[in-house]
This record gives C-alpha cells, structure tokens and sequence, in this order.
C-alpha cells in the first residue's frame, strides 16, 4: 500500500478512535475531583509512534476539535483545547525515535497533554497555578499510567501488521523497493 494512503487511513482510523472514546464517553474516567481524567490523546500517541509526527499531528487536532467543539469551559479556547493536542504524537514520535522507547514516547505523549493544556489553562487565566498542579498529579499522572499500558501492545501489535518496521525503516524499504534493490 502507499504510504501517503497508509498514513491518511491510518490518521483516519485513529482519529474515528478518539471520537468514539468521545462520543461514548468512554474516554473520560470520571475522578472523585469533579473533573474528568481521560484516554482521549492515546490515539494521537499511536499515531506519532506508529506512523510519524503527521500522523500523531492530524490525530491530535481531531482530539482538539472534539474538544473545543463539544467540552466547553475553558477548551472552547483553542490555544487551551487544540494547540497542545497538535503536539501530542510529534512529541512521542521523536521520544521514540531518540529513546527506542515505547513506553517512555507513552509516558511523555501523556505529559505534553496534560502540560500543555493545564499550563495554557494556567497562562490564559482559567485555572489558578495551584489547581493545576494538583489536576496534574491526580488526573496526569494516572493517565501516564494508562498510557504506557495501553500503547506498548497496541504499538506491537500494529508494529506487526505493518511488517515489523518503524516508520523510518519502512521508509528505507520502500525506497530500495522502488529503486529495484533486494531487501
């Protein structure tokens, strides 16, 4: 398959992924603080592994517009609810890339999520700094949890059914397959 079309169908997969969790509200984990924690942004993080910084970009903004369109409070600003989702899967591609890691990529995926909306909360003047940090450590550091579990074996399994490659070593391959070279 053409990886334009394979990256386009796969953002596209992910992205109806996180609607749904949206949608169905199974991607909100109802907290004893009054405010939900989520597993809405593990999409974009499968896409930045799995498929590249585009990919985890084009997830991460369906996740923004999903949520400046139907959350209200302070994500009907987009610098709060779209901007920090925009760097979710770039941020996990490139921790991947340099660590190796799946898990780690998971880890730090969660972490710009919840930094960045929690700090453009915080330098928009909706949430106090102080109530941002709690939010950090009893919603962040949950879903950093959650994250890693769920991503590592979503990312093997996807690993396999694209051949067992990375995205830049399916680049490679496809290259020497279009040059007529032997892989």
């Amino acid at each position: 398959m053409n990886s334009v079309v394979r990256s386009v169908v796969v953002a596209g997969m992910l992205g109806a992924v996180a609607i749904l969790l949206a949608v169905t509200r199974l991607g909100m984990i109802p907290m004893p603080t009054g405010v939900n924690a989520t597993i809405m942004h593990i999409p974009a993080i499968l896409g930045g592994v799995v498929e590249g910084p585009g990919v985890g970009a084009l997830v991460g903004l369906i996740f923004g517009l999903y949520s400046f369109l139907y959350s209200g409070r302070f994500f009907a600003d987009p610098l709060v609810s779209i901007l920090p989702r925009l760097l979710i899967g770039p941020a996990a591609y490139y921790v991947r890339r340099a660590t190796g890691s799946v898990a780690l990529a998971a880890a730090l995926g969660t972490a710009t999520n919840t930094v960045g909306v929690l700090g453009m909360a915080v330098l928009r003047g909706y949430l106090p700094a102080k109530a941002a940090g709690v939010i950090a450590l009893t919603h962040g550091l949950p879903e950093m949890v959650v994250a890693v579990v769920l991503v590592v074996p979503i990312a093997r399994a996807l690993a396999r059914w694209r051949g067992g490659h990375s995205p830049a070593a399916a680049a490679a391959v496809r290259k020497r397959r279009e040059q007529g070279e032997k892989t």
